[in-house]
């Protein structure tokens, strides 16, 4: 019903005290809203890459405006058009680059631009839409879909959808859910990301722990932390469970306790009521006083994901997008991936990414050729490849399934879809990751309990809400 998504940290990053405990409590994408002036890479659909410099927005579309090709029932047209994404992994950009090379060869009449955006994908997003050079095809996540299309930046899909008979029926429904603002569809998404555990075989079959199930509680995930937690005085060889980076991954925990973080009407805040503060607690407890998870002092000086591949943390939650990262990372034990603990209720968030085209694009006939491109089957296998986040498309989705291991359990990826929670962020989406920034951070220090913290947060919030979504 209603969420918050993060990204999981970069490879190898260590991230500052502070940067940890806002990264803990907010959305990654507004995390990544650094500086408008961040560096860009670009590189053409024919492959040639060159760093844009740090003064440079996107490049400003021009179209000749008239088909020059059909491709079946798709009128392609001759354009030059640019595609903007938030990453500075050179595996991601990689692939990248073989997607646009082959897109490029089927339409050869259209022109791609790409930047790979490393770092303030948002805010730099804002600043070229409010210079009117902004990318004419983007990167675009749930969460921030109601901020940017209250804006009327983005350009509604309806009709395009409607005019190619595109069939919505051949993509996942929990993320076709994802893109939808006050009945208009701003967005096709091209892949899944949902909250999972990753989990150490090794350490469980050490420790003496039953592998998890798809039916595992919090009980059991507790008690399988306790004995997972090697501690000699106040050493620790090994943590049970890396505590959850971005409120994406603790979203799911209150949502299994039943509770929620805004009512269905988007006006109220619920993080003050029993169910969601009791989560909170829960999460909190696990660093705090149980002590089976790692403090900020430790992440900040180990890294998040390396205390998983260096076998210190033997539970932690990711996206199927870090499974390529784990492939290499993970060294010296075998690992798998289960469904997250159940509470009272079975939850996850569901999300990934999609893609959104500029309202004052002059090139929408391109855009959305590019678009289709990307949930057929054939655009979607160069992403199967890569292994990086679950297929939008179900038939290249089934066979994500069948990827050699690790992970062995790759249907988990697939399965959760099914009590997967779809969200999309009121306008005020900004706002409410600010204050969630602030006053979460207190919960992960333990200097203030989960009631404290949420107790300051629901009425601030509420100042968010309302006719504003």
């Amino acid at each position: 019903m209603a969420g918050l998504r993060s990204l999981a940290p970069e490879r190898r990053q260590v991230l500052s005290r502070r940067a940890f405990l806002a990264g803990s409590t907010a959305l990654a994408v507004a995390s990544m809203a650094l500086s408008a002036c961040a560096g860009t890479t670009s590189q053409s659909a024919a492959g040639s890459v060159h760093n844009s410099g740090t003064s440079s927005p996107a490049a400003v579309t021009t179209s000749a405006g008239s088909a020059a090709a059909t491709s079946g029932s798709v009128s392609v047209p001759t354009a030059h058009i640019t595609w903007s994404n938030p990453s500075g992994d050179p595996t991601d950009i990689a692939i990248v680059k073989k997607f646009f090379q082959s897109f490029q060869q089927k339409y050869p009449s259209i022109r791609v631009d790409v930047q790979n955006i490393p770092s303030g994908f948002t805010q730099k997003l804002e600043t070229t839409m409010a210079g009117g050079v902004a990318p004419d095809i983007f990167w675009m996540d749930t969460l921030n879909l109601g901020s940017f299309a209250s804006k009327g930046v983005l350009l509604p899909l309806d009709s395009y959808i409607d005019r190619a008979h595109f069939d919505l029926q051949k993509l996942y429904p929990a993320l076709l859910a994802g893109y939808v603002y006050q009945g208009k569809r701003y967005a096709l998404p091209k892949d899944n990301g949902s909250s999972v555990m990753a989990w150490n075989i090794d350490a469980f079959k050490e420790a003496g722990v039953p592998a998890p199930t798809a039916e595992w509680t919090w009980n059991d995930f507790l008690n399988a932390a306790r004995k997972l937690t090697k501690r000699s005085g106040t050493s620790v060889a090994r943590y049970g469970f890396g505590p959850p980076q971005g409120f994406s991954h603790i979203a799911p925990w209150v949502w299994q306790h039943g509770g929620d973080y805004f009512d269905k009407s988007y006006t109220k805040c619920l993080l003050n009521q029993t169910p969601a503060i009791e989560a909170l607690q829960f999460l909190s407890d696990l660093v705090n006083k149980e002590r089976v998870a790692p403090t900020v002092d430790v992440i900040q000086s180990q890294g998040y994901f390396p205390l998983f591949e260096n076998g210190k943390v033997a539970m932690q939650q990711m996206w199927p997008g870090n499974i390529p990262m784990l492939r290499v990372g993970v060294k010296a034990f075998n690992w798998d991936v289960a469904f997250l603990p159940k509470g009272v209720t079975r939850a996850t968030f569901v999300n990934g990414a999609g893609n959104a085209v500029w309202s004052k694009t002059k090139a929408p006939e391109a855009c959305w050729v590019l678009i289709q491109y990307f949930e057929s089957q054939q655009g979607q296998d160069f992403f199967l490849a890569s292994g990086k986040g679950v297929p939008s498309n179900k038939a290249v989705g089934a066979k994500y399934t069948q990827q050699k291991p690790p992970p062995a359990s790759l249907h988990v990826m697939i399965d959760d879809l099914s009590f997967g929670h779809t969200v999309v962020g009121p306008a005020t989406w900004n706002q409410i990751s600010n204050a969630l920034n602030k006053e979460l951070a207190y919960l992960w220090d333990g200097s203030r309990s989960a009631k404290e913290v949420c107790d300051r947060l629901a009425p601030e919030i509420d100042t968010f809400l309302g006719s504003k979504h």
